[in-house]
């Protein structure tokens, strides 16, 4: 009887030790390949004054496989990624720093960063930095103003506002834009508040001119706020290109459009060259408008060619010349 029951005990022992289920991993185990885990996707720099951000995003690889980082691209020009390692062992610790220059924003910002690994689970993950921007001092509709293309003889007016939350009062000292073709006052002003008209004086530079607009005020924390303000005034005559570039070892022709830009018509009396190196012959687009000159090089033999310019002789008097220079390579 004792024997049978030993027998009997052994066999339930036996049994219970077959279903055991096997034992959980525990959960620091590694993954099975690589696997790129950030302690945080988001940072929130929280209220912060106009400036340049910096944030670094911790990582670690926690897979049992090296890590690559194939790409990291920000969403935007305003962020910057200044580094990071490219590969990452088992176990291992890194960073991915970035930069957010906030120097020119306003409210509430988020600006996305995209990570591309070979972490199979998660081939693409996103990164976050965030802000909201507190602006004491304000330039509406902004720091930089375009007047757009006028005529030389253009007279019109531009208005910008400066703002500010700051407890001391706005007092605007002076106004000074440094170019006779531009002049500035001020047309309104409060506590907080001003308002700067911006005025053309004839006659304005021919082409691309760029003016620094500096105010003067009581605050103490911006003294000198500076605008800028741009023109365009285009050439009465112009050629497009601007320039040409042969080879010297082969032959080569270029289209070279010239054109009145304020509708009024002119002719093309003369074409003049420094050399023998270039030949150019002219098309009549529209006729008094726009003409196309054809220009064409050939190489000589025993001769090496040397930069020159083509001479455009016009009928009108306040525009004679325009010049198309050209180099060799």
């Amino acid at each position: 009887m004792k024997r049978a029951f030993l027998v009997w005990t052994l066999a339930l022992t036996i049994g219970c030790a077959e279903e055991t289920p096997p034992a959980p991993p525990t959960e620091n185990a590694p993954v099975d390949g690589p696997q790129l885990t950030f302690e945080s996707t988001r940072h929130d720099f929280g209220k912060v004054e106009r400036q340049v951000l910096k944030h670094s995003f911790k990582f670690k690889n926690t897979g049992n496989q090296t890590l690559e980082i194939k790409d990291v691209r920000a969403g935007c020009g305003c962020t910057v990624i200044q580094g990071y390692e490219k590969k990452i062992e088992p176990g291992k610790e890194s960073t991915i720093s970035a930069e957010l220059n906030a120097a020119t924003m306003k409210g509430r910002i988020e600006k996305p960063i995209t990570v591309t690994s070979n972490d199979p689970k998660k081939p693409t993950q996103q990164l976050s930095l965030a802000a909201e921007v507190q602006v004491e001092l304000m330039v509406l509709p902004g720091e930089h103003l375009g007047f757009g293309r006028l005529q030389r003889d253009s007279v019109t007016n531009l208005i910008f506002e400066i703002n500010t939350t700051l407890p001391e009062p706005l007092e605007i000292k002076g106004v000074e834009t440094g170019v006779p073709w531009l002049t500035a006052k001020v047309e309104s002003s409060t506590t907080n508040s001003a308002k700067i008209q911006l005025a053309t004086q004839p006659p304005l530079p021919w082409g691309v001119s760029r003016a620094t607009v500096r105010v003067q005020t009581s605050l103490t924390r911006y003294s000198n706020i500076t605008v800028n303000a741009m023109v365009q005034v285009p050439e009465t005559i112009s050629v497009s290109p601007t320039r040409l570039t042969f080879p010297k070892d082969k032959s080569r022709e270029f289209n070279a459009m010239v054109r009145r830009n304020d509708g009024k018509e002119f002719h093309i009396t003369e074409l003049k060259t420094t050399d023998d190196f270039v030949s150019t012959t002219i098309t009549t687009n529209t006729p008094g408008r726009l003409y196309t000159l054809r220009l064409s090089y050939a190489p000589k033999e025993g001769k090496s060619p040397t930069d020159g310019k083509i001479e455009i002789l016009t009928d009108e008097p306040a525009w004679p010349k325009v010049e198309l220079p050209y180099s060799f390579r």
